[in-house]
């Protein structure tokens, strides 16, 4: 975390030197993640018809400080989702989880960065994180994640820009720093012998109450799995002021 701090002050530096003139940027947008595997099944006619179908996007926004052809900028994506069968529903009531992609970026627009017809490199860091859903009442540690891996990430697009409004679309390669972090004191898992092959957990609550049962590995796996998807593709709008 203290080289994402370093990282995201020298992006700070560099543009408030380079920007010149600053323009704010406020946008919203949707990302869709594959794995490498995913990425080569997958064809421009397949992507859209992800996002059309709303299927595994994550909806956010970003912000942007632009120069002539400098930028800076951050977003945020996530998803909600509830995990079910197994031990989740013996909690008796639903959980709701939710996955969140952060990331700063500093972006090149190789020609002026509200032209017409917009064309842009960038490069940044990022993380990936699973947590409990806000005011999640089985969540002991509101602090502190489930789980979260940190990236590197490059990345080109193209936008459209019309006076105040423009929209844009981009491909990302994201570069994991290490395994992913796995916050024991939020979730703890006990394998068993269960013949059902089964996982024994427990689930510290708010209020000192735990409740316990199983799952299945695949569900233990669907939990920790938040390891960084190798590209992520953005397609969003954004207001120029």
């Amino acid at each position: 975390m203290k080289k994402a701090a370093f990282l995201i002050a020298m992006f700070i530096l560099v543009g408030s030197v380079a920007f010149g003139q600053i323009r704010l940027t406020l946008g919203a947008s949707g990302s869709l993640y594959y794995s490498e595997e995913e990425w080569g099944d997958s064809d421009g006619r397949s992507i859209a018809d992800q996002f059309r179908s709303g299927e595994g996007v994550y909806y956010g926004g970003q912000i942007e400080l632009l120069g002539r052809n400098l930028g800076l900028g951050g977003a945020l994506n996530m998803s909600f989702w509830e995990p079910t069968g197994g031990g989740w529903d013996s909690l008796g009531d639903s959980v709701e989880l939710v996955d969140m992609d952060v990331n700063f970026y500093l972006v090149y627009h190789l020609f002026r960065s509200t032209s017409f017809i917009d064309p842009f490199l960038e490069i940044g860091i990022g993380s990936v994180v699973r947590d409990f859903a806000a005011d999640s009442k089985w969540d002991p540690d509101p602090g502190e994640p489930i789980s979260q891996q940190p990236y590197y990430t490059v990345g080109a697009g193209l936008g459209i820009n019309l006076r105040r409004l423009g929209i844009f679309t981009k491909v990302n390669y994201n570069i994991p720093t290490g395994q992913p972090e796995f916050n024991n004191h939020k979730m703890r898992w006990v394998v068993t012998e269960d013949t059902a092959g089964d996982s024994k957990y427990e689930t510290p609550g708010s209020g000192g109450d735990t409740k316990s049962g199983t799952v299945t590995e695949s569900e233990v796996r669907r939990l920790e799995d938040i390891s960084v998807r190798d590209y992520r593709v953005t397609v969003g709008f954004k207001l120029i002021f």
